[in-house]
């Protein structure tokens, strides 16, 4: 397995919307970040700001999954609809030093088309990835709906009513899902891909909960005590995070805790005892996390002058979970349900020599909810 100092100097694969809260979390915990060229494509749709994007492709942290001739390529042919245009010139003159090229086996195609075989041939992972396509369709209503003053405003009979409209939606729009191809519907091939593509850059994948089960399947996961021992050394780590949000560092705060040492040695020691209560040595787990790690956090906080509001040894009350799941060497051990016959997740176990291809979610108040 990676030590967890060189599982961070890898990188993390951000693999989702873009987000500036999301980038400052990855860079934060992560020495370095990669997305695909789709992540930049949809900044200017989201309305996201390019500033800080641009920032960390110059300083060699964020980096695109592309080739250089592929990025110029796309970058030429394709309209970006409301991109600043000196970004655009930016990366189009720069494809040389912001990409960051996979590194694909040479039976890349043997690997991808036997395990999408096996794939689509489980039909239990197939049910899975239909409820997490019906609920993230379901979800998409609701939001709509929560997002309305009206109707945050409206009596229970009425949102009771809605609900069940937003419901009825759902199931039309699903029922649509499913009439498609196996093939559109779950894409294995490309998945897999994909996983092989994000695994050659990094050490670990961030995604959105939603579609952790299916690379946590396919991977192999946490045994429940294991996870229940992370999650109680959340519980002496959260305080820290409590009133500090990612939205409330600036960019220039975050550059300066990525160099502090006590940073550093606090999110190095944090990943070797969570790896160690995984793999069964869990020792005095909430003692030193206590006693090491804090300190050190509190000692880059006060050295790098970052403002602590409140902070307080049991505020872990609604806390705000910042981005602590992005912490290496916590995750999924190949070798799951598909371990034994999958080609791809023996490339990723055996060939490689990688036991750790950790997801990790953006927001872990979702298991605490």
């Amino acid at each position: 397995m990676y030590p967890t100092a060189e599982a961070r100097s890898k990188a993390v694969f951000l693999f989702d919307e873009p987000s500036e809260y999301q980038l400052k979390g990855c860079m934060l915990f992560w020495k370095n970040v990669i997305v695909y060229e789709a992540f930049i494509e949809d900044l200017a749709q989201n309305q996201e700001p390019t500033e800080i994007v641009k920032t960390l492709l110059e300083a060699g942290i964020l980096k695109i999954a592309s080739t250089p001739e592929e990025l110029k390529e796309g970058l030429y042919d394709k309209i970006y609809y409301g991109m600043e245009e000196g970004f655009h010139n930016y990366l189009f003159e720069n494809t040389e030093k912001i990409v960051a090229i996979p590194q694909l086996p040479d039976d890349v195609d043997s690997i991808v088309d036997e395990s999408a075989k096996l794939d689509y041939s489980n039909k239990e992972l197939k049910n899975l990835i239909d409820s997490i396509v019906y609920r993230k369709t379901l979800d998409k209503w609701i939001k709509g709906a929560r997002e309305s003053e009206y109707f945050t405003q409206a009596p229970p009979d009425v949102t009771t009513v809605v609900f069940k409209k937003m419901k009825g939606l759902a199931d039309i729009e699903f029922n649509n899902y499913m009439n498609r191809s196996e093939e559109i519907r779950y894409h294995f091939d490309y998945r897999n891909k994909q996983l092989l593509e994000q695994f050659s850059l990094s050490s670990a994948i961030c995604r959105d909960s939603d579609w952790a089960p299916f690379y946590r399947y396919k991977l192999g996961d946490f045994s429940v005590k294991n996870a229940e021992t992370y999650l109680s050394g959340l519980e002496v780590v959260v305080p820290l995070m409590t009133k500090i949000s990612i939205h409330e560092l600036t960019l220039d705060e975050i550059l300066r805790l990525r160099n502090n040492k006590s940073w550093n040695q606090a999110m190095d020691q944090f990943g070797e005892l969570c790896l160690a209560a995984k793999t069964g040595d869990k020792g005095s787990f909430k003692e030193r996390i206590t006693e090491e790690i804090l300190k050190n956090c509190l000692d880059a906080y006060k050295e790098e002058g970052v403002s602590i509001k409140k902070l307080g040894a049991e505020e872990s009350k609604n806390a705000l979970y910042t981005g602590i799941s992005l912490i290496p060497i916590v995750g999924p051990i190949v070798g799951g349900v598909t371990g034994a016959v999958d080609p791809l997740v023996d490339f990723l176990s055996k060939r490689n020599k990688q036991k750790n291809l950790p997801t990790f979610l953006n927001d872990m108040r979702n298991l605490r909810e």
